[in-house]
């Protein structure tokens, strides 16, 4: 819950950025409200606790099994490289495969520019966390 923030504004587009991580929350919120208005249904029966956890089960087995799909964030790929925690340019394509898995095949022409624009911003941020 706390890293997915993070995971939308380093994945997404830039003019849609702040709505995902709205909507991110406000489903949050719809969830919460809902799962109140079950427990409030459910007070008087007996173990009705566990009719609320039976139903939202399948809810987040589907979301479990759909993160297995999402890419590594590109920004972590190009910092892993900076950090010297891996092959420069194998991390570089790899973050490349990523933006374009994210974005589409139709950002595909501007994704190594989008790749170079993120190395040269943590480079320039490494650099001044040193002095």
């Amino acid at each position: 819950m706390h890293a997915a923030p993070m995971y939308i504004a380093e994945t997404a587009p830039t003019p849609i950025r702040g709505q995902l991580i709205s909507l991110k929350e406000f489903f949050i919120v719809i969830g919460i409200v809902a799962g109140y208005a079950l427990g409030s249904l459910l007070v008087d029966t007996v173990a009705g606790w566990r009719y609320m956890f039976g139903i939202s089960s399948p809810v987040a087995v589907i979301m479990g099994i759909g993160m297995w799909w999402l890419p590594a964030s590109p920004r972590w790929l190009l910092l892993r490289a900076i950090q010297g925690k891996g092959d420069l340019q194998t991390l570089k394509d790899t973050a490349i495969s990523s933006l374009c898995q994210l974005q589409g095949p139709t950002f595909h022409d501007s994704a190594s520019q989008q790749v170079d624009e993120i190395m040269a911003e943590l480079s320039y941020i490494g650099v001044e966390n040193e002095v």
